[in-house]
Formats: C-alpha cells, structure tokens, sequence
C-alpha cells in the first residue's frame, strides 16, 4: 500500500491518497480522500490513519504501507517523538499498525506517484473518490504502468 498526504497552502485544503496493490503491482484499490483544512503533517497522518482503517476493513494483514513522509514514519516506528497534540492519533496508528501486522517504511517521493496524485486531486477537488482498477484516470493508469516496470519517475 502507498500512502501520501497533500496540503495546498500549509495549511490549506487536504487530502490523502491511497494505492494498495498485489504482490504485481496490480491497482487492487485506491482512493483520494478530502480532510478539509489541514497542514500538511496533518494530512500525512490523517492519510496513514486512514490507509490503515482501510485495510482492517479490506482484511489485510501482514503487509507493507509505504509512505513519503519521513517525519510520520519516524514517529510512528518510535524514532523521532511527536509532538503531544498529535499523540492519541499517532498512538492509536501505532496499535491498528501491529494489530494488523503491518510494516511502515519510508520511500522516496519519486517512488510514491500515484498516491501523490491521488492526494493532490483530493486537495483540489475537496472530494473523496474510491476508485476501481478500471476507472483511474488515464494519467494515473500511466503511473501505475511505470510504476509496475520499475521505471524511475
């Protein structure tokens, strides 16, 4: 699963976008989600929170979310401490991510196309959208393409 977070502005409109995808590379599910006004750490971790949600929903377990974002990496794996406004979100993220038997790792942006766009297009239209494999936009077919072979962005 990839996840990723965007505000405009910081703070400004936000939204999440989250990709998961089989052990091919194949879109099994993605979604842009709108979370109002946010800064763009909060839109990061609201994105992990619910990227999370989602999979307990879909019954994933014993997978690997990756993200872009360094900071909520690090402070959900314990590396960094966060600050105490954001410590029930983060905790409860932290207890949903073993629960699950998940693995949180950071990625280069590069590597996190798809759920850049996804986020963004969620930032702009103030709309949450789930999407089949299918009905992804065109571009975000293209990235996916790319992604599947390895290409660098």
């Amino acid at each position: 699963m990839n996840i990723d977070g965007s505000s405009l502005g910081n703070p400004g409109m936000a939204g999440g976008g989250i990709v998961v995808r089989d052990s091919f590379g194949r879109v099994l599910h993605a979604c842009s989600v709108s979370f109002g006004h946010a800064t763009s750490f909060q839109a990061e971790l609201k994105a992990l929170i619910h990227g999370l949600e989602l999979c307990q929903q879909l019954g994933l377990t014993h997978g690997t979310l990756e993200m872009d974002s360094k900071m909520v990496v690090d402070m959900i794996n314990g590396c960094v401490s966060c600050p105490w406004r954001f410590y029930h979100e983060l905790h409860g993220a932290r207890v949903l991510l073993r629960s699950l038997s998940l693995h949180l790792t950071h990625i280069l942006r590069e590597s996190n196309a798809v759920a850049d766009y996804l986020a963004k297009l969620a930032s702009l239209q103030q709309a949450s959208i789930t999407f089949a494999a299918s009905d992804l936009p065109p571009f975000v077919k293209g990235l996916v393409s790319l992604d599947r072979v390895q290409y660098p962005l």
